[in-house]
């Protein structure tokens, strides 16, 4: 397994009723740095706070921004992110049931649950999560991710492909790992080489990806 736990802080859009912040904007892009810079400009807003230091692979910054704010659905689920990322994976779980509870939040918290799940050696709890989710055409990339670490390349292939039009940097580090799975380590590189501004977290997934194969292949990442 590569990178055990990809937390949804790098991709996820969660629903709001609000007209997007220019922080907001800028996390949404994939620009952590300058949504963590303009809420220091204009007035920090602790859950932002904590999504832009996740994005950053940041966990002990997330977990201090939402230290302060009252027990909500939402603050359970960053706070979930924050542990995962942390290595907590049993205390995570724990947070992304509570947040499940809540429709809004449902999606993306079994998602994570799922991953904590399989984290944890669970892995048959964690297929019955995916299975579900599949059917209601959601969480394909992590689904794809499951199947490569069980070994099913040909599944995961089937969910990369349903996953067409969703995040397109990490669908493609997740070919790379499926195209690597099935032997063609070329085509693996091929594919890591075609990623553009894959962030903190996707990066360091792609880059030991990439040491990995070039150490197979007897030479020395770059």
């Amino acid at each position: 397994m590569i990178f055990p736990v990809l937390l949804a802080a790098a991709t996820a859009v969660l629903p709001s009723a609000d007209a997007p912040s220019p922080a907001l904007r800028a996390l949404e892009e994939g620009l952590p740095s300058v949504a963590l810079g303009l809420l220091a400009e204009h007035g920090a807003d602790p859950e932002l706070q904590a999504r832009a230091r996740l994005a950053l692979g940041d966990a002990s910054g997330a977990l201090e921004a939402l230290q302060g704010l009252p027990d909500s659905p939402a603050r359970n689920f960053w706070m979930a992110e924050a542990l995962a990322l942390d290595g907590r994976f049993q205390d995570a779980l724990a947070r992304y049931q509570i947040a499940a509870a809540d429709p809004a939040m449902s999606p993306l918290a079994l998602q994570g649950q799922a991953r904590m799940l399989a984290s944890l050696g669970r892995r048959a709890e964690a297929a019955e999560i995916f299975e579900a989710l599949d059917a209601k055409g959601l969480a394909h990339l992590d689904h794809a991710a499951f199947l490569l670490d069980s070994g099913n390349v040909a599944g995961a292939l089937s969910q990369l492909e349903k996953a067409s039009g969703e995040d397109a940097v990490r669908r493609a580090c997740l070919l790379a790992r499926a195209a690597y799975a099935a032997g063609d380590s070329e085509a693996a590189l091929a594919r890591l080489d075609q990623l553009r501004s894959p962030g903190p977290v996707l990066g360091l997934e792609a880059a030991l990806l990439r040491a990995e194969i070039l150490e197979a292949k007897g030479q020395r990442a770059e």
